[in-house]
């Protein structure tokens, strides 16, 4: 959350405008409630939807679910913002139920307009079942060698804070070097 608040902070001192998309949520079968209270602030327990995407044109975005697996547009899948499409040459998100689409550029093939997915999860303290929708998306400057997995790139930075971790995980180096990935290994502190 640190790094990405100071690299949010970076761009703002920019001047490059940052949009905060805020989901709608919905409790499903139950009395009205006050909603802060019983939505959950971790984002693997409201289905990968978060309740607040601050976002921008350039903005590098990592996908939160499976949008289209034959187009590669899978949980993981990294990108960048190209657009976001306001409705009705609106220029910020007016009301909860307003989320707008986005254009956002994988590298591969042509741009792809994400919408708005909705999910439904638990709500805290028994309190039912609450339906979110909001992009699935989340900011995404770095990521664990885990969520990597399966995922072919062309470069590579592998930070390591000791030469222990290093060892340790010596056959991920294996394998990226074992499938024609060039490896430079530099230290940093």
């Amino acid at each position: 959350m640190h790094t990405t608040q100071a690299v949010l902070d970076r761009y703002r001192a920019k001047e490059v405008q940052v949009f905060e998309i805020r989901s709608q949520d919905v409790l499903i079968n139950a009395d009205h409630v006050n909603m802060y209270n019983i939505v959950s602030y971790d984002i693997n327990k409201t289905g990968g939807l978060q309740k607040e995407l601050e976002i921008f044109n350039g903005a590098r975005l990592m996908l939160r679910s499976n949008i289209n697996i034959e187009q590669g547009l899978v949980n993981g899948a990294m990108s960048i913002t190209t657009e976001i499409v306001w409705p009705l040459f609106s220029r910020d998100q007016i009301y909860d139920i307003d989320i707008s689409p986005v254009r956002i550029d994988f590298g591969k093939d042509e741009i792809h307009l994400i919408k708005p997915k909705s999910m439904k999860f638990s709500a805290l303290r028994n309190y039912g079942t609450i339906d979110r929708t909001q992009l699935p998306l989340v900011l995404c400057w770095v990521c664990t060698a885990y969520k990597m997995q399966g995922c072919i790139v062309d470069h590579a930075v592998v930070y390591t804070s000791d030469l222990h971790y290093l060892l340790k995980d010596r056959h991920m180096l294996r394998w990226a070097v074992s499938d024609g990935l060039k490896c430079g290994i530099d230290w940093m502190d």
